[in-house]
């Protein structure tokens, strides 16, 4: 039988914060239609590039499948590149659903 771990009675309150044993990591974040531009891409590069170097090293998988269609970012970007290319390498059955052909959400530089 499946069970809610929120639920559960081994959940217990530390400092003001909820800590429920066994939820170590998010895996999945959906970001759509977030108004995310080339410095919002530049941080989640930075937070996923730290979160490779140093909760990975400890066995813990992280961030599995991110997706961030219908935001402002240039597709072109090196930061987007490169989380590209990270979050392929750490799911071999992930399906590059971070951009979608529809460029109307892209704002032009001038």
């Amino acid at each position: 039988e499946f069970s809610n771990p929120l639920l559960e009675s081994n959940m217990s309150e530390k400092e003001g914060k909820i800590v429920v044993p066994g939820n170590y990591a998010l895996t999945c974040l959906n970001l759509n239609n977030n108004a995310i531009d080339d410095n919002g891409v530049t941080y989640l590069y930075k937070a996923i590039h730290f979160q490779e170097n140093s909760t990975m090293k400890r066995g813990i998988k992280g961030l599995l499948r991110l997706t961030l269609k219908n935001n402002r970012f240039d597709p072109e970007s090196r930061y987007y590149g490169e989380l590209v290319d990270m979050m392929t390498r750490r799911d071999p059955f992930y399906e590059h659903p971070l951009y979608e052909e529809d460029q109307s959400n892209i704002t032009a530089q001038s």
